[in-house]
């Protein structure tokens, strides 16, 4: 009987289609499948997160999203990633995917991540022989990356209904799946460089060492500034104080810092949402450029690249 059920492939809960994307994952003993919300880069623009995130050998800070900032990190040499998100589901996203880059391999990545995402089944079909093959060796990798074990059945139910859309997300950087680019990737998973934690942005920095990060990418962090406080409007100068302290304490003299503020036409408060950078705020310690941001149609917002100023100004 042992040798059976070692055999077995490893069971899926069976679970109902859904035709539409909750925004929290629902436990399987809900019947309901895990879902991730953002599963590319929707709102970023590349060029932009790798002028922040090129750092030859150094340490970076990113939210976590879709996976693709800390991918563009390390094969701009980046040595050190920590990818932030305050969602479970994204932090699940990335395990997945770090764990399907991994078993891919460097050689021909591409099309075998083509391969992977033509293979893609609803949750009540049987998975095919090559998502088949990483839902039996899935264990190993959740032990060995010490995965939280409340993302082990998320992390299953992604590696049978999710694709990965690197091909659109990375279109503009050159050669980014190249076998001397994706083993830059195999080996910062490999040796724990690139690690994921489920965290506020503004938490996780505050509870860093001082100077820790030459770069920090924080893709659209005033949605991260606002979920916590129902009084965003009233308290936008104070929370834009507890960022501004908690970036300048995290990064380097000298390091770079991307933010987004998009005011989506679907977006709730949206005067918090238009609000810009406080000069009084940020302009004392940094070099600040400014550049708008255009969302093909669905709103628009700003891109701010600021840098650490070696020494603060006098006033």
């Amino acid at each position: 009987m042992d040798n059976d059920n070692e055999s077995r492939p490893i069971q899926i809960n069976k679970m109902r289609h859904r035709h539409f994307r909750p925004r929290r994952y629902i436990p399987p003993e809900e019947h309901l499948p895990a879902l991730v919300q953002y599963d590319n880069l929707r709102f970023e623009n590349p060029s932009h997160i790798s002028s922040i995130l090129s750092v030859p050998d150094g340490k970076v800070a990113t939210i976590a999203a879709a996976g693709a900032s800390s991918i563009i990190a390390l094969i701009n040499g980046v040595k050190e990633v920590d990818a932030v998100d305050l969602s479970e589901e994204q932090i699940a996203y990335n395990y997945t995917l770090q764990y399907v880059i991994r078993n891919l391999g460097a050689k021909d990545f591409l099309q075998k991540l083509e391969t992977f995402n033509t293979s893609k089944r609803s949750i009540k079909e049987k998975p095919d022989e090559l998502r088949q093959k990483l839902l039996d060796t899935l264990p190993d990798f959740l032990k060995e990356m010490n995965v939280p074990k409340d993302l082990h059945e998320i992390i299953k139910h992604y590696i049978l209904i999710e694709e990965f859309h690197l091909r659109g997300d990375l279109h503009t950087i050159k050669d980014w799946d190249n076998e001397i680019n994706i083993t830059k990737i195999i080996d910062a998973i490999n040796e724990k460089r690139w690690r994921l934690h489920k965290d506020d942005v503004l938490h996780f920095l505050s509870n860093n060492p001082e100077a820790e990060y030459d770069a920090i990418y924080t893709s659209n962090v005033y949605d991260h500034l606002t979920q916590s406080n129902k009084s965003a409007i009233a308290n936008a100068t104070k929370n834009e104080q507890a960022f501004e302290f908690s970036l300048n304490r995290s990064l380097k003299p000298g390091g770079k810092v991307g933010i987004y503020n998009l005011y989506r036409q679907y977006d709730e408060e949206a005067a918090w949402k238009k609000r810009l950078l406080a000069t009084e705020i940020w302009d004392s310690s940094w070099n600040t450029k400014k550049f708008p941001h255009i969302l093909n149609g669905m709103g628009q917002g700003d891109w701010y690249e600021l840098q650490k100023l070696e020494k603060k100004q006098e006033e």
